[in-house]
């Protein structure tokens, strides 16, 4: 246009083309910024109805944790509650002011952010429905922060990307269904590996306590403190911060003193259980073992290559696991890049947990031990879904390794889709299988069994 108006001369005919030049700058700005936001708000807008619909998808009689048990307990609507319900009912009648005789035999009492968080919606709906309903806008909330955080730390892609791995996540349908503290597993490890990878860019005394205070409030809610108190303190050892271990230490355990404190002598709560007791037994058996159990402790020193296979892949239903690998593989032999700092010490932190489970001699009961309890080692799934998310636009200029990658992250988010949504079309072997690998509190075929004995039926849907 500037070259058509040189051509035809004269001043104000310049200048009012300078005049419509600024004006069409200034509107097609002013479009991009509209689009723009428009697509951030749509954005969000899918996030929270797909992760509705997940989490959805594990109510009713579908829900995970209580169907793949071959003793479900069958509630009002024939929906399904695992054999646990009462001591997750106890959590609330504590709260609610019920008398002790209730709620004190309750071991999850400790377990206090989810019920806290939850108590409106069980007193407006009842515990069972409104422990639901608070279970869906919680998981919902962690999917949107968890987009933001992608979002303006790596951009656009890979926002989109990571959003797109997590809402079809079968750790969400697993355990979003049902009224459980079980339900924040998902948002607090988010919440988690945020505060410190936030921390790992610029550590400060003040962002230190911070970060501490958050993972600790966070760790009230599930038993997260092996996994990010170790992870901390990684941190800020290997970060050169020696100094501000100690400290850290004691911010982070400081939200489950106060809650041990307040639950004794406001509630005359016990503060140890069959439950809590696990961890002193695993102590206890290293720093004592005995000698009449060292054939069988080498037996189960032999398996840990196929426990350690094992726990790695079904922790979090096999695709993440193995999309994850696969793209680590591709990107490290490729590609110069690396993981972070927060990945590192999430992941070692993990990796000493199963070596303290899994090394430790022969002890009686609950064991933290083997194959059957894969799903101790969920929360290593952030680290899988940040990494895939944010090396997608760092292969820009490798555009072979981009595609593959994008051949994995798509594989994943399908092979994901499919054990949330096959259920809903009679499908049950593949969704079955990886619910049993996760967990084995019960027969391989529970999960199958009870769906056609019980139907597949979402919250919303009353048995006939």
């Amino acid at each position: 246009m500037r070259g058509l108006i040189r051509h035809i001369g004269g001043r104000k005919i310049r200048g009012f083309s300078k005049s419509i030049e600024c004006s069409l700058v200034r509107n097609l700005i002013y479009v991009g910024i509209v689009t723009e936001r428009f697509n951030f708000h749509f954005t969000i807008i899918f996030i929270v109805c797909v992760t509705f619909c997940t989490a959805w998808l594990g109510s009713g009689s579908i829900s995970p944790y209580a169907s793949s048990h071959h003793l479900p307990l069958l509630g009002e609507c024939g929906y399904l509650y695992n054999l646990d319900h009462l001591n997750f009912v106890g959590t609330y009648l504590m709260l609610d002011g019920q008398p002790k005789n209730l709620w004190e035999g309750s071991v999850v009492l400790r377990r206090v952010l989810y019920p806290l968080l939850s108590y409106p919606f069980m007193k407006y709906w009842g515990f069972n429905t409104g422990g639901v309903y608070a279970s869906f806008f919680i998981n919902i909330l962690a999917a949107v922060l968890f987009f933001v955080y992608l979002n303006r730390k790596y951009g656009k892609l890979s926002a989109r990307v990571g959003s797109g791995l997590l809402l079809f996540y079968p750790g969400i349908t697993y355990w979003a269904g049902l009224p459980y503290s079980y339900a924040v597993i998902t948002p607090i490890t988010i919440g988690s590996f945020i505060a410190i990878d936030c921390l790992s860019n610029n550590i400060t005394l003040r962002r230190c306590a911070a970060v501490s205070i958050v993972i600790g409030i966070l760790s009230t809610g599930y038993d997260l403190l092996p996994f990010y108190l170790p992870a901390l303190v990684l941190l800020l050892y290997f970060s050169k911060r020696k100094l501000f271990i100690f400290p850290s230490i004691a911010l982070v355990i400081l939200p489950t003193i106060i809650v041990s404190l307040f639950l004794k002598y406001a509630f005359g709560a016990p503060l140890q259980n069959t439950n809590t007791n696990i961890y002193g037994t695993i102590i206890n058996a290293f720093l004592s073992p005995q000698p009449e159990l060292l054939i069988q402790w080498s037996q189960l020193l032999l398996s840990l290559p196929q426990v350690l296979w094992q726990n790695f892949f079904y922790s979090n239903f096999f695709f993440l696991p193995a999309a994850f690998l696969l793209t680590y593989l591709t990107t490290r032999f490729g590609t110069s890049l690396r993981l972070t700092k927060a990945e590192k010490v999430v992941l070692w932190s993990t990796f000493i947990v199963w070596l303290l489970n899994n090394l430790s001699p022969p002890y009686s009961g609950w064991q933290m031990r083997g194959i059957w309890i894969a799903r101790l080692y969920q929360p290593i799934f952030i680290v899988f879904i940040v990494y895939m998310a944010r090396v997608m636009p760092q292969l820009q200029n490798n555009s072979k390794s981009k595609s593959i990658i994008l051949i994995y992250t798509l594989a994943c988010i399908l092979g994901q889709a499919a054990v949330v949504i096959l259920p809903l079309f009679g499908q049950f072997s593949l969704s079955g299988k990886l619910y049993y690998e996760f967990y084995h509190h019960s027969t391989p075929d529970a999960f199958k069994e009870n769906m056609i004995k019980y139907g597949v039926r979402p919250l919303g849907f009353c048995m006939k």
